[in-house]
């Protein structure tokens, strides 16, 4: 696999491509052997040593006919995804580095493959693992000596398979040497994501298709695309039998919509518009400068008109002086609102966008984060500042004798009932020493 490149200065490269990432090791039993030798020294000299050894052995294997889905990182085109995909290869990109040469041909090459089918060029079903490592079958071909003679998966659990015709399959399969064109792994530079994605190491693998998405011509037409084992099909060309069809394991699938239409661009759809915003009453100032009525809720549950105008205008805009208070950095979206007094109603844009950039911001997890974790080291720091300063202001206090003679003689007065008012004044006393000194350190 070899080390990740890095660019002068220690920056790693944004994204790096490899032919292949193998696993460390291949399916089946795997022995450590631990050994550790013992040498004590008594204090008459004598020496005594001994040998202590231990074994652990365990099994590697792998999934060969199913297939978690938190594996899958991304598929293109996107599921039910509806377009021209008719000059597309698709492509699946897994989180698991090893993925695709988990499992190998006879040739080393990846044991995947992606083909996108139409729903009348094949026929699907599920059915146990156990069943499909049972006896081939006359009318359909499936290599059960070429599967993996570890996997993970009871004959109990539940596998998807499809039957396609043999000469479709010999069309469309990869041949000898395509499927490790078809595959590779790659790295990501995820230093600087703010999503999940940075909880990630970086590598992920991917496996491309080698037919383009069946489209039709006007209309739009579903598509298949399944990610197919090929143990035991090194050569589609060369298979053994006379069998009619072929039995393929699909690990995962998902469906798409092409059609060959032309796509809609960014002059037919702006000719395709019928509405000027220079033909709206000339007579109306409001409207004329982009502004149209909305429902306004306020928080306190009152309903009322409120205007709203969005930031892409066709025409130079001048600020009204209204609109001065907006350039301040307001604290909630309602301190944005503006109260336009020619006809007495609110002005939502700038309360809007403030909303706007809120929630982006709470969308982005990372950032959000980053917030709440300022906030918090605010907080402690002014915290800790007021609790200094009250402190600073009992230590610093007079407990000179006659002080402490006087503040004696206040408490005794207090507890016999002569000044039922001085505890309450000297409880104010400290609370106001507290704020004052509190006040000024973070003055």
């Amino acid at each position: 696999m070899g080390d990740i490149e890095v660019r002068a200065g220690g920056e790693a490269y944004g994204m790096k491509f490899m032919e292949k990432i193998e696993p460390s090791f291949g399916d089946g039993k795997i022995s450590v052997h631990a050994v550790q030798k013992v040498r004590i020294t008594k204090e008459d000299g004598e020496t005594i040593t001994d040998k202590l050894t231990a074994r652990k052995d365990f099994l590697v294997a792998s999934r060969a006919f199913t297939l978690d889905a938190s594996d899958v990182y991304s598929v293109s085109p996107g599921e039910n995804a509806c377009g021209n995909f008719s000059n597309e290869l698709p492509h699946i990109t897994f989180s698991r580095r090893t993925y695709p040469w988990e499992h190998q041909s006879a040739y080393g090459e990846p044991w995947l493959a992606l083909l996108p089918l139409t729903e009348g060029e094949y026929e699907e079903r599920e059915i146990t693992v156990g069943e499909l490592m049972g006896e081939e079958g006359e009318d359909v071909y499936f290599p059960v000596s070429a599967q993996p003679e570890i996997y993970m998966e009871k004959d109990s659990d539940i596998c998807h398979v499809i039957d396609l015709d043999r000469e479709l399959f010999e069309h469309i399969a990869p041949r000898r040497g395509e499927r490790a064109l078809l595959a590779h792994g790659k790295f990501l530079n995820l230093l600087e994501k703010t999503d999940e994605t940075v909880r990630m190491d970086g590598y992920f693998s991917t496996v491309v298709g080698g037919r383009f998405v069946p489209s039709a011509g006007e209309d739009v037409l579903k598509c298949v695309i399944h990610l197919v084992s090929m143990l035991g099909y090194d050569d589609p060309g060369e298979i053994p039998g006379k069998c009619p069809k072929i039995r393929l394991v699909s690990l995962y699938r998902w469906s798409v919509f092409s059609g060959k239409q032309e796509e809609p661009g960014f002059v037919s759809l702006m000719e395709g518009i019928h509405c000027d915003v220079f033909r709206i009453e000339k007579d109306n100032a409001l409207l004329q400068h982009g502004y149209v009525p909305k429902r306004h809720l306020f928080r306190s549950g009152e309903s009322t008109v409120s205007l709203y105008r969005g930031p892409l205008l066709p025409f130079e805009y001048e600020k009204k002086k209204t609109e001065a208070s907006a350039e301040k950095m307001p604290a909630t979206a309602d301190g944005a609102l503006i109260f336009d007094r020619d006809t007495a109603l609110f002005d939502t844009s700038y309360g809007a966008a403030w909303q706007l950039g809120r929630l982006l911001t709470l969308e982005n997890k990372g950032l959000a984060a980053a917030v709440v974790k300022w906030r918090r080291q605010v907080e402690r720091v002014l915290l800790r500042r007021s609790a200094s300063a009250f402190l600073y202001r009992k230590i610093n206090r007079d407990y000179s004798p006659e002080m402490v003679a006087r503040l004696a003689a206040e408490r005794l007065l207090c507890e016999v009932g002569e000044n039922a008012g001085c505890r309450d004044k000297s409880l104010t006393e400290d609370k106001e020493d507290h704020n004052a000194g509190a006040g000024e350190d973070l003055g």
